[in-house]
């Protein structure tokens, strides 16, 4: 039989807290987060006219036609593609040469490394920039 009730605590702290400014509307409160994080104004405004969009209410259909007449601006900025390196390392003390390898073949442009181990900064990949993170296994890699 399958049960209909919640094991949620209704006295839980909220998971992701309301700012202040919790009355306002979405753009109001999407703008105010914005300012508050020293967005540029010309990133200000372009978010604001996506929200615009987004909320006046149109249909789908509406915003897809209203994007196809608009048409492709030309850019002189050559486009690339991001490159994600996710990779189980598995101790970095070991297998560092073989994820560094790895990172070059590929050419990625960003990498996660998981299951590193105590040795993470032993050697370090030049023109990256490393964060780490303890984990929950037993070498909290």
């Amino acid at each position: 039989m399958i049960s209909r009730t919640s094991d949620l605590n209704v006295h839980a702290k909220v998971f992701f807290p309301a700012s202040e400014n919790y009355s306002f509307s979405p753009i109001d409160e999407a703008m105010h987060r914005l300012k508050t994080w020293n967005f540029a104004p010309k990133d200000q405004k372009l978010v604001l006219s996506l929200l615009d969009e987004w909320y006046t209410g149109r249909t789908l259909n509406t915003v897809l036609e209203q994007w196809g007449n608009v048409g492709v601006a030309s850019s002189q900025i050559q486009k690339e593609h991001i490159m994600i390196l996710c990779y189980n390392v598995e101790g970095w003390g070991t297998r560092a040469l073989e994820a560094i390898d790895l990172v070059y073949k590929i050419q990625a442009s960003i990498c996660i490394f998981t299951e590193v181990g105590e040795l993470w900064n032993m050697s370090r990949l030049p023109h990256f920039n490393t964060f780490y993170q303890k984990g929950t296994n037993k070498n909290r890699g």
